[in-house]
Parts: structure tokens; sequence; C-alpha cells
């Protein structure tokens, strides 16, 4: 009699990834943030330029890997928490404290994403829009083509 063997737990896999996924939007809105300051940039830009560092990073990574990027919906407030991430790390360094800025954001970023995540935390997705244009409605009705019958196209029809 043989032994049925149970597929690995992808539970494990998932939870883990979820929280270095957390350090990653973390580490990125810093490293952005902390970039743009350095060359001379505002606050505003700061923020700006970390949070699109880290949600670029992390769409880049889902692309690569054949999936849909996170960002783009259906997780714990991926972007929000790069933003966040990237205004306290902007504020830190206003303060003269980027060390304290860099371990705050990566924290940040580790508690707040891996609690959304837990508990479910989305933003208000958008409404279902369908275009209620002429040309919609009537791509909408317009007949689709009979199929062909006995397989020959029209490339190879004999002249008469």
């Amino acid at each position: 009699m043989r032994k049925a063997t149970a597929a690995p737990a992808k539970e494990p896999w998932t939870r883990l990834f979820t929280a270095l996924d957390a350090a990653v939007i973390g580490l990125w809105a810093v490293a952005g943030a902390n970039k743009t300051l350095a060359v001379g940039l505002g606050w505003l830009p700061a923020i700006l330029l970390g949070t699109l560092t880290a949600v670029g990073g992390g769409a880049l990574r889902d692309v690569i890997l054949g999936r849909v990027p996170a960002v783009f919906g259906g997780n714990g407030l991926y972007a929000t928490v790069a933003l966040m991430v990237a205004a306290v790390t902007v504020f830190c360094a206003y303060l003269g404290i980027p060390e304290v800025g860099i371990g705050l954001g990566i924290a940040l970023a580790l508690v707040f994403r891996l609690t959304a995540v837990h508990y479910g935390w989305n933003l208000p997705s958008g409404l279902d829009w369908q275009p209620h244009s002429k040309l919609a409605s009537l791509m909408r009705r317009r007949p689709r083509p009979a199929s062909r019958r006995g397989g020959k196209s029209d490339s190879h029809k004999e002249e008469p």
C-alpha cells in the first residue's frame, strides 16, 4: 500500500515572501528618498521619488516573475506603505537623524504592511466603469462573423 504524499504547504512561503516584500518596500522607499535628498532636491520630490522607487521596484519584480504587479490591487496597502516610509525617512533626515529614519522606515514598512495583509486592509477599488459612447455600444452589439466550414481559406481559392 502506497502512502499518499501531501503537496508542500504554500502558507509558510507566502508568509515569508510577504515579510521579505515588506522589508524590501521599506528599503527601496528609504533609498529613493535619501538619494533624492542627497542630490539637493526638496522634501516633496524626496517623498514622491522614494514612493516611486519602492513601487516601481516591486512592479518590475512581479513582471519578471510573470505575475500581476502587487501595486494594482488585491493586497494590503502596497503604495501607501511606501509613501509613509518615504515621509518618515524625509522627516527624520530634516531632524538631522537620517540613520534613525532608515531603521524606523524599514521597521514601519514591516509592521504596517504585515498588519495590513493580516487584517485584509485595502484601499477602496475603483468603480467598474464601462464606456458609454456610441462607438462602444456599436462594438458590443456587432454580430460575430460566421465560422467557415470545409477548412479552406480565401487565399487558396481557385480562379474560374
